[in-house]
């Protein structure tokens, strides 16, 4: 529906027709896509209140706002991604920080609060492993998406390599 066409799909398929579908169009209406699937999937009440929440425990807590950005990542997180990338697990502190030095040496400067990685992005597998929906839609559309309805930024680093 966010496409103006219909699918013949329904849940996951559908989707995955949709982005198909999306990807005939240009970059920026690509990457609108997920964020506008998400705004449509999380009802915009909980946003609200997350991003409030969240941020006022970042202002006034920030140890409590890690803790929770953390635990957040590797249960809510977990089960609310599950129908689109399939099975997750969060890294360990250890795990982070060898994540961290790699980025930096490669000049990504960033410091996760969670790390949560896919086994298998299911996504990826039932598209047939299509870079640009992968790219354009799932990844911008995500991110645009946590940072701006939810006030979390996010970053992802898709391994094109193995899905």
């Amino acid at each position: 529906e966010i496409t103006r066409r219909r699918s013949c799909g329904h849940g996951f398929n559908g989707f995955i027709e949709q982005a198909r579908f999306a990807s005939c169009g240009d970059i920026e209406d690509q990457r609108a896509f997920g964020s506008l699937l998400l705004r449509r999937v999380v009802p915009q009440e909980f946003a609200w209140l997350f991003k409030n929440v969240s941020g006022s425990l970042a202002a006034c807590w920030p140890s409590m706002h890690r803790w929770s950005v953390r635990f957040g990542a590797g249960t809510i997180g977990a089960v609310m991604s599950y129908w689109l990338v399939g099975e997750t697990r969060l890294l360990t502190r250890e795990e982070e920080l060898t994540l961290v030095e790699k980025l930096r040496e490669e000049d990504v400067n960033i410091e996760p609060a969670g790390v949560m990685m896919l086994r298998e992005c299911r996504f990826m597998v039932e598209s047939g492993g299509c870079k640009n929906l992968c790219l354009n839609i799932c990844k911008a559309g995500t991110e645009e998406y946590m940072a701006k309805d939810l006030g979390m930024p996010l970053r992802m680093i898709p391994n094109l390599e193995d899905n």
